[in-house]
């Protein structure tokens, strides 16, 4: 998002959208021979909520052969349609939660192999590790915009990866830094306080000037070896002192 758009007040971005990707990716690295009986079952439960549905096209090819059917859980959808992945397995997201037709058709539709609701979407976000995003903590209250590098996906989720869809949504809210190169971030040094919501009217981001320059993974492995060398000299003395 350029952050000239961005004011205090503004409304915090609906992280729907990311975690789909990210939970549509895993989806589509796995056998749908054997899908969890529970992402079936969600299919019937669906009504009142934002869900993600896995497709088979090999399956819609013989069931619409003649024309897409207007009653399949992708024709109800209409605007609401968010395309996750086109090749097969096709996954597709609601924009909004679905109502009694669409959570009818989406039951209904026997190429929709399963779903997975919002709410179960989030669950798996909270509680999974290596989701393709790099994940980040502020780990000194007192450093308001501080964040230090906690997690490092195996398989990064890039923008351009995703779905035209996906990537026109979270454009918005990119901003000019590559996440792989930072060990520390702080927000002040990419907004102005003014483009940013604190947590607290109190609040006040570290001038750029008061903090040492970014950590490079190279300090963070040096730092580690240090670390290591004093800790083994440190045991040695230990021992000597015990045995003399």
């Amino acid at each position: 998002m350029d952050p000239d758009e961005l004011v205090e007040g503004t409304t915090a971005f609906d992280t729907f959208t990311l975690d789909a990707a990210r939970y549509a990716q895993v989806l589509a690295r796995e056998d749908h021979t054997r899908l969890d009986p529970d992402l079936v079952d969600s299919k019937r439960t669906a009504r009142g909520s934002r869900v993600i549905a896995i497709i088979d096209r090999a399956r819609e090819a013989t069931a619409y052969r003649g024309g897409v059917d207007p009653r399949s859980f992708e024709a109800t959808l209409g605007d609401d349609l968010h395309v996750l992945r086109g090749a097969d397995p096709r996954i597709v997201a609601s924009r909004a939660p679905l109502d009694a037709e669409r959570a009818g058709a989406l039951a209904e539709d026997e190429t929709v192999l399963g779903a997975a609701h919002d709410y179960e979407i989030r669950e798996w976000v909270r509680h999974e590790r290596d989701t393709g995003v790099f994940r980040y903590r502020n780990e000194q209250p007192e450093a308001t915009g501080l964040y230090v590098l906690h997690e490092r996906p195996s398989r990064p989720l890039c923008v351009d990866d995703l779905s035209e869809a996906t990537r026109d949504a979270l454009r918005e809210v990119t901003f000019d830094v590559r996440f792989g190169d930072h060990g520390r971030l702080q927000l002040g040094d990419h907004f102005r306080r003014e483009q940013l919501v604190l947590w607290s009217a109190r609040s006040a981001l570290f001038p750029p000037r008061d903090l040492r320059p970014p950590i490079t993974d190279d300090e963070l492995q040096r730092d580690a070896r240090r670390f290591g060398v004093t800790a083994t000299v440190v045991i040695v003395l230990v021992v000597w002192w015990l045995l003399r």
